[in-house]
């Protein structure tokens, strides 16, 4: 009896440190379920998270970090700053976010803004444009920033004897001419200004082109989306 009893202890014993060295555990219990730190855990089924939107004991919404310990949102990416969404029922990416295929949205869509400052001269005059009727490149990489897609222009145009006619600038590689954004002389020698938000590529190259060789063009980046 006594030997049958050391021997089941041995056998207790053995089962313990082969759990404890084991590189895998799998949990087969839905109820309760397993609290703990991973390193690695991975579902080959349906998979559901943080279902419960309110812990009333905890006093907190639930939610999901990756990357982060202290989620902002109910999906955090990287630990962001949440600064227009309240993170209830929201994703919120720290970093970029690469959509590759196709991405459909129910709602607004906003971007933020990056106001240039308060700039003290034209970037660009006529004195160093091309205004022979034909389009033209316009670099913006030296002052809009990799990653900008649209960019907040203003223009203004002045022929001291010619009138209706215009400067436009478009989206490099667009060709129809609903497609452009004009600033058109009514009056001569008198400036026609105007603001207008351009489509840019990812060169942060616009095209421009003038009907006529005004005397006086200015060009200025405001900001950039």
């Amino acid at each position: 009896m006594r030997k049958v009893y050391i021997f089941g202890l041995i056998a207790v014993a053995l089962l313990v440190i082969g759990i404890a060295i084991a590189d895998e555990i799998k949990f087969s219990t839905y109820y309760p379920a397993p609290a703990g730190m991973y390193r690695q855990f991975s579902t080959t089924g349906r998979t559901t998270l943080a279902t419960d939107e309110y812990d009333i004991e905890t006093d907190e919404f639930a939610r999901v970090g990756i990357g982060t310990t202290e989620p902002g949102a109910l999906l955090d990416v990287g630990g962001g700053t949440a600064t227009n969404i309240d993170g209830t029922d929201d994703l919120l990416v720290k970093d970029d976010l690469e959509v590759d295929g196709d991405a459909y949205f129910e709602g607004a869509v906003y971007g933020t803004f990056n106001n240039r400052g308060d700039p003290s001269t034209w970037d660009f005059r006529e004195t160093n444009l091309v205004l022979d009727g034909n389009w033209h490149d316009l670099d913006l990489s030296s002052i809009v920033p990799s990653g900008a897609t649209a960019v907040l222009i203003r223009m203004q145009v002045v022929h001291p004897t010619t009138v209706g006619q215009y400067f436009e600038i478009r989206k490099k590689g667009n060709s129809n001419v609903h497609s452009s954004s004009q600033v058109l002389n009514q009056v001569g020698n008198v400036w026609s200004v105007g603001d207008y938000i351009i489509i840019c590529d990812s060169n942060r190259i616009v095209e421009y082109r003038s009907t006529v060789a005004f005397s006086g063009v200015g060009i200025v980046i405001k900001g950039w989306w």
